[in-house]
């Protein structure tokens, strides 16, 4: 590098296609190991880089050379790397350097060499999170973001490292911590499970998700991205809107709605809202009404429309009505610690009920018309489902269905569900945009959501026939778990308070989807089963139960075989002294899915024994059906099993099963809004107790498998010290630093 009058310059031009950004670092670096070169010639075209012109070509006087040691050295290092052109052996160049000259070559491969020199010079966290990123691994990627995101002493560092990285390094970055495509498939082991508040209880989930119910995982990956996000502004370099799309879905992974806004605003700030498409509003529609399952964790009671939902919205309820609702709300809020309530505020308030402070569905839907200059699929069937967490079905059939899909409802309520070829009641007119099975799941998801599960399959009966869709199983699923949820407590009972009876699904609604499934040709499987039988249970058809239990235990028992084989591969990883996140994850996943079946089977069972009743001596209910049910399931049925006869109640203890112990209880705080008479609208301070089990069966713990054994892993869950087998307490003193307690570094959990 020379310098003609104070600007630097290359002594040859840069090979074609560089990108500027590797123009500009070569400059920063090379000023300091080369020295100014003068000439006496009168002028010289040569190549120069300007930050805001790029490259240039520019005539500059020079005067006589001084040449200084570190030029030869820099000249001997290319000599001896490349002596001759007819020595050099290109079939081991890199390919995209393969047309290029012995010094183009060298050029290139001094840029990398340099790279690589000054990201050798941060902390080996950063070194370790370009390792991860080149490698996939998601799940070491996020340890080692995390690592150098939560200290502020680093800010420093991770300013420079940001700044020292090309721009498609940071994008790339972006795109693999993606939590819809990547980090749920790859480092979420509780994706696609419904954590409920008994499995974070009696399973001690509090390692993996919060007290609100929401993942660590994404909360934490949520503001590591945050922090890169200002390191950049403080770089003066705008995101992309494929970053910023990213960050959206991170704010609906953690289910923060106001950080999915605060993001969205950020680009107002930064001046990039041109780039704005209909894809960037869909994905900010569905953060900041959390339209997809995976952002309200699979759990539908979070967003379910109950009819205090409806008020001075869609219908007025009477005074007394409201009263007995509030009521009902006051005492399931208490029980339900602070699962579906919103983060931002101190009292309880519904998640699900800011979304309907001053029609927010509406404005964003007429600006995402107004600004954007095509209408997809994606964005209208995301609207769908907004408009539905508010109640706005005649919207969404007037303006969205009938205009865009040609599908007119002409009548509403049905008497009970009709699972029929027949759409009658649907008429159907032209349309624009053709349907697909993504308009199927969100008509699902917004007639079902506000408990019209007659009229959502008549809808989707239409969609399939019309169009020649298939109904996948996933749908099927749906419909089953939304029928589940408005026909169980506390939601029937709110229909009921309401006078609004006709919104829960009769007894036998569930019973006609089942057969229609199973008419269909559609697997059934766990969660179907699981559903079906507890709908047997409530509807006291006890002599059916057993034999629907069945299948249940049949698809718990390979759950466990997998995991048996997922035990015996991570063992080995372990011990052979190598991380393969594939493994970790994989054992993870399948260890929680095991520990949740068990849970939903053995909830079953409690149940049904609570549920069993008998006013006669002879009836062979209590007499016959119930023993043989305890000794069948006894691996599943609670200790003790106490069930109620026409004498009395009996309870069954088994000393040689384990007992489950209280880790601890502990009591906390919550403010219910309520009415009274008196003062009229307030808070009431109440309590609430959360008590947290340990057993073989929960998920407490991460001790490292020398201290555990095989035989431990594949007996039990837990992985606490006082569940150790015994045995390994002796042989820990003996070997406490062997191989696999040092590979168990941050590498093997979060």
């Amino acid at each position: 590098m020379s310098h003609w009058n104070g600007c630097r310059t290359f002594p040859r031009s840069p090979p074609r296609g560089t990108c500027s950004r590797i123009i500009s670092l070569r400059l920063h670096r090379l000023s300091k190991v080369t020295p100014c070169i003068h000439s006496d010639s009168s002028s010289l075209c040569q190549t120069i880089y300007h930050s805001t012109r790029g490259i240039a070509t520019s005539t500059l006087p020079f005067s006589a050379p001084q040449i200084r040691d570190e030029d030869l050295v820099l000249v001997r290092s290319l000599v001896d790397r490349f002596p001759s052109k007819n020595h050099t052996d290109y079939n081991n160049v890199d390919p995209g350097f393969a047309n290029e000259g012995p010094e183009d070559i060298a050029y290139a491969q001094i840029e990398e060499t340099s790279t690589d020199g000054l990201i050798k010079q941060f902390p080996i966290p950063f070194q370790k999170l370009l390792e991860a990123l080149q490698n996939g691994d998601t799940r070491r990627l996020i340890i080692y973001l995390r690592k150098i995101t939560k200290k502020k002493e680093e800010q420093k560092q991770l300013l420079d490292f940001l700044d020292t990285l090309p721009r498609t390094t940071i994008t790339e970055l972006f795109r693999s911590i993606d939590p819809l495509d990547v980090v749920s498939k790859y480092a979420d082991p509780t994706s696609s499970v419904r954590i409920s508040l008994s499995a974070y209880s009696m399973l001690d989930l509090g390692h993996y998700v919060d007290h609100h119910g929401i993942r660590r995982v994404y909360i934490q990956l949520l503001h590591c991205m945050l922090v890169i996000m200002t390191q950049m502004r403080t770089l003066r370099k705008p995101l992309l809107i494929g970053e910023y799309t990213s960050l959206l879905r991170c704010a609906g992974a953690a289910s923060d709605t106001e950080g999915a806004k605060w993001i969205w605003r950020e680009m107002e700030r930064n001046h990039t809202t041109e780039w704005r498409q209909s894809h960037a509003y869909a994905e900010f529609m569905a953060a900041r009404f959390l339209t997809r399952p995976f952002y309200v964790g699979f759990d539908k009671s979070k967003h379910a429309v109950i009819p205090r939902d409806l008020h001075r919205s869609r219908l007025k309820l009477r005074r007394e009505l409201r009263d007995k609702l509030d009521r009902l709300r006051y005492h399931t809020r208490r029980k339900s610690l602070n699962f579906g309530l919103n983060k931002d505020v101190d009292y309880a308030e519904d998640l699900k009920r800011i979304m309907r402070k001053s029609r927010p569905q509406t404005r964003v839907y007429w600006k995402t018309r107004s600004a954007t200059n095509t209408i997809n699929e994606h964005m209208l069937c995301t609207a769908i489902i907004a408009f539905a967490r508010a109640g706005v079905l005649r919207y969404v059939a007037n303006r969205i269905l009938d205009d865009f899909f040609g599908i007119r409802i002409k009548k509403w309520s049905y008497p009970g569900v009709v699972i029929s070829n027949e759409t009658g009641n649907i008429e159907a007119r032209r349309f624009i945009i053709q349907p697909t099975p993504r308009l199927i799941d969100a008509v699902v998801q917004a007639f079902c959501s506000n408990a019209e599960i007659a009229t959502a399959l008549q809808v989707v009966n239409h969609i399939s026939h019309r169009h020649k869709l298939p109904i996948s199983h996933h749908i099927w699923q749906d419909v089953l778990e939304w029928a589940y949820v408005h026909s169980s407590k506390p939601i029937s009972t709110g229909w009921k308070t309401a006078g609004m009876p006709s919104k829960i699904p009769d007894k036998s609604t569930i019973e006609l989807i089942w057969a229609a499934m199973e008419k269909n040709g559609i697997e059934r499987l766990f969660a179907q089963y699981l559903i079906f039988v507890r709908t047997l249970i409530m509807r006291k058809a006890f002599s059916r139960v057993t034999e629907h239990m069945r299948p249940l235990v049949v698809a718990y028992d390979k759950v466990c075989q997998e995991y048996e084989e997922a035990v015996f591969e991570y063992v080995r990883m372990i011990r052979d002294g190598v991380h393969v996140s594939e493994a970790t994850h994989q054992y993870e996943r399948l260890r929680i899915k095991k520990a949740n079946c068990w849970l939903d089977i053995s909830t079953t069972c409690r149940q049904f024994l609570m549920e069993v009743r008998s006013f006669s001596i002879a009836n062979t209910l209590t007499t016959v059906e119930v023993p043989g049910f305890i000794e069948e399931f006894r691996t599943f049925i609670p200790n003790p099993a106490e069930y109620r006869t026409s004498t009395g109640y009996v309870s069954l203890f088994d000393p040689a099963k384990e007992f489950a112990k209280v880790k601890r209880a502990r009591r906390y705080w919550i403010y219910i809004t309520v009415r009274t008479k008196a003062k009229g609208w307030g808070f009431e301070r109440t309590t609430g107790k959360i008590t947290t089990l340990m057993s073989r069966r929960s998920l407490t713990g991460h001790l490292p498998v020398s201290r555990l054994g095989v035989e431990h892993l594949l007996t039990s869950l837990i992985r606490a010290k006082p569940f150790l087998t015994s045995g390994f307490e002796e042989a820990e003193k003996k070997e406490s630093t062997t191989k696999e307690e040092n590979s168990n570094d941050e590498d093997d959990f979060f």
